[in-house]
Formats: C-alpha cells, sequence, structure tokens
C-alpha cells in the first residue's frame, strides 16, 4: 500500500471513530445526530431473510463492521481504502459504477449519506454524468429479485445541487426521488428534521420541505425500497 493510501486508510479510520463517539456522546445527552438517526433506519429495517449486505461509500463508517459483527456476510465498496477488518466482510476498492459486482447477488444494499455524491467529484471519486440515475439503475441489477435497498440522503423542498467541500452534493425533493427510483416499490418513508443542533426528530414530508435555521441546506430522508424486476425500465 502506498504512503497516500495509508494515511487516507487511518484517516478514514479516525473519521469513523470520532464520528462513533460523538454518536455516543450525544446520546448520553439525549440527543440524536443525523449519523445516528440513519444507522438506526438500517438496523431496524434489514429484512430478517437478508445474508448478504452491500454498504455503498463506506470510508469513515463503522456501520459495516456493525453489520458484520452480527453475521451477516458483508461487502463494501468505496473508491478510497477502507479501514476495518473482520472475518464477515469483504471490501471492494473501486468506483460502484465499473466494480463488476455479481448480478441478483446481494439481499440488501446500504446506502447512507452517499447517494447524493456519486458522480459528482466528492472524495476525488470519479465524475459521470447522471451519476445518482446510473448507481440506482447499477443496485437493481445488483440486488437479488424483491431484494431491498435502505437509503438516506438530504431532503427538502426543492432539488437542487449545493457546494460541498471540495466538490458538489444534491438534495433531493420527493419528485426527484420518485422519478429516480420509477419500478421499485417504496416499503417505508421516514423524513427527519433539525429540532436542534446534534439533535434530528422524526417529522411528516411537508415539514421536511420546509427550511430549518439549525441546518439551511437541508433535511434527512430515509427509505426503504423493493427491487421488482418486471416493473423496472431496461
Amino acid at each position: 500500500m502506498e504512503l497516500t493510501d495509508t494515511c487516507s486508510s487511518l484517516k478514514g479510520k479516525l473519521l469513523a471513530r470520532a464520528r462513533d463517539a460523538g454518536m455516543k456522546f450525544f446520546s448520553f445527552f439525549g440527543y440524536t445526530t443525523s449519523r445516528a438517526t440513519e444507522y438506526d433506519f438500517v438496523m431496524r429495517n434489514i429484512p430478517s431473510t437478508a445474508r448478504k449486505i452491500l454498504d455503498v461509500g463506506s470510508v469513515g463508517s463503522l456501520l459495516p463492521l456493525k453489520l458484520a459483527k452480527k453475521g451477516y456476510d458483508v461487502y463494501s465498496v468505496d473508491s478510497r481504502e477502507y479501514h476495518e477488518s473482520h472475518p464477515n466482510l469483504t471490501f471492494v476498492k473501486g468506483d460502484i459504477l465499473k466494480s463488476l459486482l455479481p448480478e441478483d447477488f446481494f439481499d440488501s444494499v446500504v446506502c447512507v449519506s452517499t447517494l447524493e455524491h456519486i458522480g459528482l467529484g466528492a472524495y476525488g471519486d470519479p465524475e459521470h454524468e447522471n451519476g445518482d440515475k446510473l448507481v440506482v439503475k447499477e443496485f437493481g441489477r445488483i440486488l437479488k429479485e424483491e431484494g431491498t435497498l435502505l437509503l438516506t440522503a438530504p431532503f427538502s423542498g426543492q432539488y437542487k445541487v449545493l457546494p460541498w467541500m471540495d466538490s458538489r452534493e444534491r438534495v433531493y425533493d420527493y419528485d426527484r426521488l420518485r422519478s429516480l427510483f420509477e419500478g421499485w416499490e417504496i416499503q417505508l418513508e421516514e423524513y427527519y428534521i433539525p429540532n436542534k443542533v446534534k439533535h434530528w426528530v422524526k417529522a411528516n414530508r411537508k415539514e421536511a420541505e420546509k427550511q430549518y435555521g439549525n441546518y439551511p441546506q437541508s433535511n434527512l430522508v430515509c427509505l426503504s425500497l423493493k427491487k421488482w424486476r418486471t416493473r423496472m425500465k431496461d
């Protein structure tokens, strides 16, 4: 492994542990961070029959490791080097759109705060026109029939692409999400808004379409979607 990869891996490992410690710290005082909300959604909604799970955009997250420790056969994919290892965890380094993952292979795909970045060059990732549309098609290819996609993303009343760090990120509205997932069944949709800094609370869609001063760019949507191949477009 080259020095740059080693530094990136160490940075990702430290970030994941700092994020995990932060969630526990704020939880002690009765606060729920946006990332804690997302992880809780995933853990609550993995189907009981799931065995093989793919986590997309794993660097900086302990979620794949937590899933592996629960006994799932976990794959993680990221263009950067992942920082954790476990007998139940397989890491695939590369672009999710060029990963050559097997077709009809996964029971569930987990995509936490990642869809909004795909194709926009974040974290040094490759740029793809309509990257989010392309990756949704890829999710459909690699999921088993009636497989489940657990997705979280920024949400507001209007679709927009905003500056983010050295790149950009998408903020989705309901119409854009329905267009992206045409042919999928939405099994569950949950929305969260910032009640105060570092404390997110459940809301309805109309509330999540508003803008709040605590975090002016967006709110949070969490979706459980089922793949139906016969209802999906080619």
